[in-house]
């Protein structure tokens, strides 16, 4: 959901896009296998989110490039803790410019790109970052502050009530949000 919030919201791809899927993307001259080894065929932008089809993904992560889906995934709450009042949050991993560098002494490869935009490779995610993110998408791009409780009561029966904080917004328009909620539709029916 991310990579193609990203995708559209940087003009890459429009709302009436249409891609093919072989079963295969050649990254240089390293295959890229989709999970369908026979490949999807023709997909419209919806299906390729319902479908969940790896070969749109690996080419729109090459096209996007580490920094612009570095920034996106970053205004989606994702590689950082969300504040939620548990001890021990895990930040996740999300890496950057430079990051592959500094803690594996490689360069960065458009390979990296495309595992990146299917959520693999150096990628680590938490379950409740994805879930913000998700729901973020789903009600027109607010990220809210978790949390979980409504209200604290004391023994007496006083009750006070625990406000609910916008913490972001992400950069895409609900107008091309409501395209990837129509994919994540279509992934549960």
């Amino acid at each position: 959901i991310i990579t193609t919030s990203a995708a559209l919201a940087e003009g890459l791809i429009a709302p009436t896009s249409t891609f093919y899927c072989s079963g295969v993307y050649m990254v240089g001259d390293m295959p890229f296998n989709c999970f369908v080894r026979t490949g999807h065929g023709p997909l419209n932008l919806v299906e390729c989110l319902a479908h969940s089809c790896d070969v749109v993904y690996y080419k729109l992560g090459t096209e996007l490039g580490l920094e612009r889906m570095e920034r996106y995934a970053r205004s989606f709450g994702i590689g950082a803790r969300t504040g939620i009042d548990l001890p021990a949050e895990d930040p996740g991993n999300l890496p950057g410019p430079g990051w592959k560098e500094r803690n594996l002494g490689e360069r960065w490869f458009a390979g990296d790109n495309a595992n990146m935009a299917i959520g693999q490779g150096f990628l680590a995610v938490t379950p409740l970052q994805m879930a913000l993110a998700t729901a973020a998408v789903a009600n027109g791009g607010v990220l809210w502050h978790p949390q979980l409780v409504e209200q604290i009561c004391d023994g007496a029966g006083v009750c006070r009530e625990i406000p609910v904080a916008a913490v972001g917004r992400v950069p895409v328009a609900d107008s091309l949000l409501a395209v990837v909620r129509e994919g994540m539709k279509g992934a549960v029916q």
